[in-house]
């Protein structure tokens, strides 16, 4: 049973690292004029948009006021 896990786990995990480096693979293609690679699109709507102020995490001195 244990050497059936085990092989079972190098399986998914052989096949999850394969899965991740074809979604990270840039898109191409080829004609007769050679291979191109086509160019990664701006992933956002390309509109600035005010970042809101960060607050700081609980138990942070980052943002922390002293009383005097």
């Amino acid at each position: 049973m244990l050497p059936a896990l085990g092989i079972l786990s190098i399986t998914l995990g052989a096949l999850i690292i394969i899965v991740n480096g074809l979604r990270r693979a840039p898109e191409a293609y080829e004609d007769e004029q050679g291979f191109h690679l086509i160019r990664k699109r701006a992933s956002g709507s390309g509109i600035l948009r005010k970042k809101r102020a960060s607050r700081p995490e609980p138990g942070s001195l980052k943002g922390a006021r002293v009383n005097s």
